[in-house]
């Protein structure tokens, strides 16, 4: 059976479809892809994957209110941590640091999220150097 657009609605721990609850746990695969790498032959592909789960990570901050979104706050900011850190993609760690500010913003329940912005924004993740060598 296809689907359109219309008749997916993801909620953080459930997945919905049309009238029926489909038991999936959405935020352990959104947390998988923004860790996901296959190496083919000499280089490595995923980093479309990865940002995408960051734009997922994103629209969650945008689309749920803060006690839905609690119980994976601590899962979520960690990911999105070592993404905007460790990624050797500048589009995955900027994606990634605009996702974790956008569920500082909204949420506010994310640990030390000002102190974590402050140090490593969007600019500042855009050199992998100064990822590895100065956001510690």
């Amino acid at each position: 059976m296809l689907m359109d657009s219309s008749q997916v609605i993801f909620v953080p721990g459930v997945l919905w479809v049309s009238s029926q609850v489909i038991f999936v746990p959405v935020v352990p695969v959104v947390l998988k892809a923004l860790a996901y790498d296959e190496r083919r032959g000499s280089f490595s592909v995923g980093a479309n994957v990865r940002d995408a789960a960051c734009y997922v990570s994103w629209a969650f901050a945008r689309a749920y209110d803060p006690q839905e979104i609690t119980p994976y706050v601590m899962q979520i900011a960690r990911s999105l941590i070592i993404a905007f850190i460790f990624d050797r993609e500048v589009n995955v760690r900027r994606a990634a640091s605009a996702a974790f500010q956008e569920n500082v913003g909204r949420q506010g329940t994310f640990p030390h999220g000002i102190d974590i912005l402050t140090t490593a924004d969007y600019f500042a993740v855009g050199l992998r150097s100064h990822c590895y060598l100065e956001l510690r």
